[in-house]
This record gives structure tokens, sequence and C-alpha cells, in this order.
């Protein structure tokens, strides 16, 4: 099947649809064991102001946030792919943006999350680090999307300066 046969404005629905469905159930997941945090059961607690004393809770949503925001990204740009605006500088600047957020998303879980849990729980003694697979080939893909659209830029840039 040929790229311009794709129904890439579907694509991107179903993507901004997905990422506010896995935020929910991001959301879900996280606060579940936050329902479970007060002794008496009879009594209602905000989930917010639970979360707000736990530094845990929002360290653990800081790589799954940076993913959602690159499907989102990468949602917009298959409108401007829909669109026909081809490999144009709001393309390059929308993948820039996914690859980034890969990025950023990838540092997050090999670095920034555990090293800000072991910060949070007395345990700290330096920089914390896991390398796992799925960030790191998450990481990886999305510096290597970002370097291709530097290139993109760059021949944009070049192919300007002949006309």
């Amino acid at each position: 099947m040929s790229a311009h046969k794709l129904p890439l404005d579907l694509i991107s629905i179903g993507t901004k649809v997905a990422v506010a469905g896995l935020l929910a159930g991001l959301v879900a997941e996280k606060a579940a064991p936050l329902n479970d945090m007060h002794p008496d059961p009879s009594v209602q607690v905000s989930l917010l102001s639970v979360s707000m004393v736990l530094p845990s809770f929002w360290i653990s949503l800081l790589a799954p946030i940076c993913y959602l925001w690159a499907l989102w990204s990468a949602s917009d740009v298959f409108m401007r792919l829909h669109k026909g605006e081809g490999f144009g500088a709001s393309v390059v600047k929308g993948l820039k943006d996914v690859g980034s957020n890969l990025i950023y998303g990838a540092i997050a879980a090999i670095l920034i999350m555990p090293t800000l849990t072991a910060l949070t729980e007395d345990r700290f003694r330096g920089l914390r680090y896991d390398f796992a697979i799925e960030p790191l080939t998450i990481g990886l893909i999305g510096l290597m999307l970002w370097l291709i659209t530097q290139a993109g830029e760059k021949l944009q840039t070049d192919m300007e300066s002949f006309v």
C-alpha cells in the first residue's frame, strides 16, 4: 500500500484517542495504590492531596508522559502529511518533536527516575541508572529521528540557497 493511500487522518485521530486512553489508564494505574493509603477505608481522601505528598507518584510519571507527548506529536505529523504538506518545515519540526520527546522519555527512564527515586527514599549515593532494553531502544530511535530531521533541515536550507 503506497503512502498516499493510507488514511493518515484516521491514523492521526486514532493516535490522539489512544493517547487519551493511555493517559487515563496511566493515571488509574498510578492512583490505584493511593486509594489504599488511608487506614480507615470509610474516610474519603483526595487522590490529588495524597499524591502531592508522594514524590514517587510524580517521579513515576516522567517517562510515560514524555512518551505520550511523542505520540501526540506523531499524530500531528500524520495530520500534516494527510493535508499534503510533504517533508516541509512543519513536518520536520513535528518529527523533531517526536524524536526529542522519545529522547527525553528515555533519559527520564534510564537516569532521572532511578536517581530521584533513590533521593526521595533516603538512599541516595550518587547517580542511579536503569539500562533496560525498552528505554534504550526508544531513546536511540528518538535520536535517529532527531538526527534525520537535522539532516532534512540542512538539505532544505541547501535547496533554498539554490533557488
